[in-house]
């Protein structure tokens, strides 16, 4: 059996840079040289990351600091119009008092003769929520002043997407988390939606549809009725390209839709067909990373002979991760070949990779630990401290166990401080028709599962199989011929599936 292991907005690489000596060699060297905007601006996100919730008072103030000093003296840097450079009045990082010197010093800024888009725009991007009439008034201005101007347009185009679903409230990396349905309904919401589809300006386009695809939020789902974000951001990205069909930039947006467009799909043949066209457009490191995961698609969809093609020549990357991916996929088509020993080298060969700090891949460790290869699964475990170095006793845990004749399961999520996980009970459908659901408590995600009827007879019982819709919203469409179908939706987070509702049936026919 092929295991898919389904990984939700949880980044395969898990970057360990110690946090507290890279602030305190930061500040030395920016008191040497206080002009370092990158400094000032990497530690910014440094105070912003501190892991308490809400953020400490000291790492508030720091962050206060030299964000202020950014709106004095480079008001126009890129990063004010970003989540890490807004001081926000209220939220897990609220800093009201430092929300409140931010607001004065824009409004000094803005009032400074010959004041530039960029400027107007980085104060527009701070006054999106508290004073939209503002925002709107300088992006405007902005705009006028130089037409042309791309930070400008980016702005412009977040801006029409958040006044467009009546947003009231961004968090952590600008995600949508609360709106107000009266402003959704506003003629301000409809002449934003007008202003991205029918702007020639493909930086506007392409960066609405760029915000798009940071969202993630069961609010924004709901904010955007029955409507689909990524088709959407795809529609907006590809007219992007039309208008400029030059810029790189546009064809690097329009593969990273294709690459969450396959993310939320669960048909492996579609997943590749996306990540074909993903490969077409990327460059660089993005381009490796979607080979990778268009050679895991290509195996998942039992075309091996692709998959191991695909993976060799990955071998030839100077990417560790890549070629650490590779190492893993080819170690699995040998297993699925019955060639135990290529398995067992590959796997093998995957952890001695020169890498930085990362988590690895259990996959193939398992599968050799299913048909007995203890030793080289437990030797597998050991070089895998190398370099991973937050496994949290994952290792000293499985390791004697593997090696006293034990066969845990290595892919279930590792908790070493063990609770019972929440139990996720079935969704309250809302009302009879299309899909729609009450969230769930401890939901990270949900699956509809949906059939349709033929010749009295639901084809599930000839397939052997639903088909299915991911989301994280509590609503979902259903395209079908006129014809009866039924659905079901079930919950799901990191520690699997919950209780299934009631099957609900809808007539096309009528």
């Amino acid at each position: 059996m092929r295991i898919i292991v389904a990984l939700a907005l949880v980044p395969f690489l898990q970057a360990q840079s110690p946090r507290e000596p890279n602030i305190a060699r930061l500040e030395a060297n920016l008191a040497q040289h206080p002009g370092n905007i990158a400094d000032r601006e990497r530690l910014i996100q440094l105070y912003y990351d501190n892991p308490s919730a809400p953020i400490d008072n000291a790492s508030r103030d720091a962050r206060r600091r030299h964000v202020l000093w950014l709106i004095e003296n480079h008001p126009d840097v890129p990063g004010l119009a970003g989540y890490f450079d807004v001081l926000e009045r209220t939220g897990p990082k609220a800093d009201p008092d430092g929300n409140a010197e931010a607001s004065r010093l824009w409004r000094e800024q803005i009032q400074k003769p010959g004041a530039s888009p960029k400027i107007l725009a980085n104060a527009a991007w701070f006054f999106k929520i508290s004073d939209r009439s503002q925002a709107r008034t300088l992006i405007e201005r902005a705009s006028q002043i130089d037409p042309a101007d791309h930070q400008v347009a980016r702005v412009r185009g977040m801006l029409d997407v958040l006044a467009w679903l009546g947003v009231t409230e961004l968090q952590r990396n600008d995600v949508i988390t609360a709106f107000d349905p009266n402003l959704r309904k506003s003629a301000a919401s409809t002449q934003a939606l007008e202003e991205i589809e029918s702007s020639q300006d493909a930086a506007l386009v392409a960066s609405a549809g760029q915000f798009l695809l940071q969202q993630f939020d069961p609010a924004f789902q709901a904010a955007l009725d029955d409507q689909d974000p990524l088709e959407l951001a795809e529609r907006w990205v590809q007219k992007a390209r039309q208008l400029e069909p030059g810029n790189a930039a546009w064809n690097t947006a329009l593969a990273t839709v294709h690459q969450r467009q396959a993310g939320a799909s669960l048909d492996p043949h579609w997943k590749v067909q996306l990540l074909g066209k993903a490969e077409e457009l990327a460059a660089g490191q993005q381009r490796l990373r979607i080979q990778s995961d268009l050679a895991d698609a290509e195996f998942l969809a039992g075309d091996d002979q692709s998959a191991e093609r695909d993976a060799i020549a990955l071998l030839e990357s100077s990417d560790p991760l890549a070629v650490y991916s590779a190492h893993t996929l080819l170690g699995r088509v040998a297993l699925g070949r019955g060639d135990v020993t290529r398995a067992k080298e590959h796997l093998l060969d995957s952890a001695r990779t020169t890498m930085n700090s990362f988590t690895p891949r259990m996959t193939l460790a398992q599968e050799l630990l299913d048909r007995g290869e203890r030793d080289v699964v437990a030797q597998y475990l050991d070089l895998c401290r190398a370099f991973w170095k937050n496994d949290r006793g994952f290792i000293d845990h499985f390791e004697p166990i593997i090696q006293k004749g034990g066969k845990p399961d290595l892919l279930a999520f590792y908790n070493p401080n063990p609770q019972p996980p929440p139990k996720l009970s079935a969704p309250q459908v809302v009302v009879s028709g299309e899909p729609a659901w009450k969230p769930v408590a401890g939901a990270e995600s949900y699956v509809v599962e949906w059939d349709v009827q033929k010749n009295g007879r639901w084809m599930s019982e000839a397939e052997g199989s639903f088909r299915v819709i991911p989301t994280r919203g509590t609503t979902a469409r259903i395209d079908s011929a006129p014809r009866v179908v039924r659905w079901r939706v079930f919950a799901v987070n990191r520690t699997g599936r919950g209780e299934a509702s009631a099957w609900q049936t809808i007539d096309f026919l009528q």
